[in-house]
């Protein structure tokens, strides 16, 4: 299964891929300017894990043991669409 990420970058935002730079923007920015928007539901947490129903009692951890739990049960489920990108983050 494959994640499709659609971030929505502001037309006036320059980016530049640089070595060990990812983005780099050449205009100055402004306070609480918007620089791009990526979707809540394109993001692992505890909300878009399917976690909360194998396990009812995860709102009652902290938010930190929420998100590690959510990442072991992700990597070990096989239609996880985590599970490709958790894996490769232990090389």
């Amino acid at each position: 299964m494959t994640i499709e990420l659609r971030v929505l970058v502001e037309a006036s935002l320059q980016l530049k891929t640089l070595p060990y730079q990812p983005l780099l923007r050449s205009l100055t920015m402004q306070k609480n300017e918007l620089l791009f928007t990526i979707p809540a539901n394109t993001t692992l947490s505890p909300r878009t894990s399917s976690l909360k129903s194998v396990l009812p009692e995860l709102d009652s951890l902290d938010e930190w043991m929420q998100l590690i739990l959510v990442m072991l049960f992700e990597n070990q489920r096989p239609s996880s669409p985590w599970r490709e990108y958790l894996s490769s983050s232990r090389e």
